[in-house]
């Protein structure tokens, strides 16, 4: 979400580098466990759409590289993954006391468009730790970003 606190580069950062590339990384797994082929070929198509906006993101930050606020930057990010993330907004997993449901639900729906809580937080580690590579980069710290437990 646009603040007046952050700038614009924090919200790329945050919203569209590292956001696009996580959710790229949970439908990629998804796609991986569905096994139903229309499925799968809406799967491909959404995913398509997710790397390339995360592509943009990426370009636009190295474009930017030397006006960049990095300690904005990195909190901005930090607080997109409370947000998304901590909260089971993204993957109800994460929080299972406010959306137990919902996980179960994934749980039961797996290989028609999901992809089970093991794979989705192996996906979101793998895609996190590239993302703290691509950051530091950029000479942004982005050590302290981490996904729930």
């Amino acid at each position: 979400m646009l603040d007046a606190d952050f700038g614009l580069d924090a919200y790329i950062g945050a919203y569209v580098a590292l956001r696009e590339h996580l959710e790229s990384a949970l439908l990629e797994a998804a796609r991986a466990a569905t096994t139903d082929a229309a499925m799968g070929q809406a799967l491909d198509l959404m995913l398509r759409d997710k790397r390339r906006h995360a592509q943009f993101g990426w370009l636009y930050l190295a474009e930017r590289k030397a006006e960049l606020d990095a300690p904005a930057l990195a909190r901005r990010a930090g607080e997109m993954l409370e947000r998304f993330y901590a909260s089971g907004l993204m993957v109800p997993g994460y929080a299972p006391a406010i959306a137990g449901d919902v996980a179960q639900a994934i749980e039961a729906a797996a290989g028609l468009g999901f992809a089970d809580f093991s794979a989705q937080k192996l996906s979101l580690q793998r895609a996190l730790d590239d993302a703290k590579a691509r950051f530091a980069a950029l000479s942004i710290d982005a050590g302290g970003l981490a996904l729930p437990a």
